[in-house]
């Protein structure tokens, strides 16, 4: 058996009407990114990290962007700012988790922004039990917001554990079902699962992550990001698609679930134990030939949807730095931060 936690807590807010701490402004300070935002958040998280080290957790998940660098790298279009404040991995705060998960012997998936050289990802690390990592993952799916800066990632790996094979994805990369249908092909025991958004709606995303879980017999551990008005949720769910623990609308918790990852789904059906086990089942009766509309760049229901205007304005590059200079209210024709 293994302890497997999520963590669900707010992030350490900034105030965006700081001059010191915005991108677009002459006051920028990076040392003021780092010491207000940056090592606060960092060091919140390593106090849940601490906490769930105590209650012998196995494997703690971390929310997305723990470190609260993401509008930082948005601002493409200040590279020597963001270049200033968001780490390489590894780096400054891989090492302040892994210095927790080899005290405590424990795993930690961690939600972080990375920079190599002038490119950046929305990723994900996992470190193991001795404190080093054991890979990371570039969430694939990015919004249009995300897209101003940071680059998709372009596979699913999954990583070897003491626990179990271990996968990740994160946030809007949950709402595509080719994600952890994609992921699942290489044979993860546990998705872990980072994000800032629970689901369309708060019932749809307990709908997701049971059928998630359910339609490829994966478990799957979500550490979500709450807010004052956002529902939290964070759970974590087995193979059969029941949410074993939840973190409800707290604003500040750990949730835990003790859960054999190698164990497999029984096959009420069959008595051959041959395929007794239904991710087993499932993959044998996979029909591949017929997916390849799935891979397609150009298929008939996109060509439906760009002929709509608002969608196709949507996704130009201007729109998407123009929404993360609204972020900063910063007016670029002008060249000045509006009051």
């Amino acid at each position: 058996m293994a302890r497997i936690a999520s963590v669900q807590t707010e992030p350490i807010y900034y105030d965006v009407r700081d001059r010191a701490l915005n991108p677009y402004s002459p006051d920028f300070d990076a040392a003021q990114v780092i010491e207000q935002v940056r090592r606060p958040n960092v060091e919140k998280q390593c106090e849940r990290l601490r906490q769930a080290g105590e209650n012998r957790a196995d494997l703690v998940v971390l929310t997305e962007g723990s470190e609260v660098m993401g509008n930082w790298c948005q601002a493409s279009d200040r590279p020597e700012a963001r270049a200033q404040v968001v780490c390489e991995i590894p780096g400054e705060t891989t090492e302040a988790y892994g210095a927790i998960a080899r005290q405590y012997s424990m795993h930690v998936v961690a939600g972080l922004h990375e920079r190599v050289g002038d490119t950046y990802y929305n990723a994900a690390v996992l470190i193991g039990r001795d404190g080093q990592i054991i890979g990371k993952y570039h969430k694939v799916h990015l919004t249009q917001a995300e897209r101003a800066g940071i680059t998709c990632g372009s596979d699913y790996p999954v990583f070897d554990t003491d626990i179990g094979r271990v996968g990740i994805l994160i946030c809007y990369d949950w709402i595509y079902p080719e994600s952890l249908a994609s992921l699942a092909c290489n044979g993860p025991d546990l998705v872990c699962f980072p994000t800032h958004g629970y689901g369309w709606t708060e019932d749809l995303g307990e709908v997701t992550a049971k059928c998630r879980a359910a339609d490829h017999s994966v478990n799957v551990a979500m550490a979500m990001t709450p807010s004052k008005f956002g529902p939290g949720r964070s759970c974590i769910v087995n193979r059969a698609g029941q949410i074993v623990a939840d973190a409800g609308y707290h604003r500040d918790c750990i949730i835990y679930a003790d859960l054999d990852l190698r164990l497999q789904r029984y096959d009420k059906f069959f008595v051959d134990e041959s395929i007794s086990d239904l991710g087993g089942r499932l993959f044998v009766d996979r029909r591949p030939e017929t997916y390849k509309i799935l891979t397609m760049e150009q298929p008939p229901a996109l060509e439906k949807h760009m002929a709509q205007e608002h969608v196709r304005r949507r996704h130009e590059p201007e729109q998407r730095l123009a929404r993360a200079h609204a972020g900063w209210a910063y007016d670029a024709e002008n060249d000045r931060i509006m009051e």
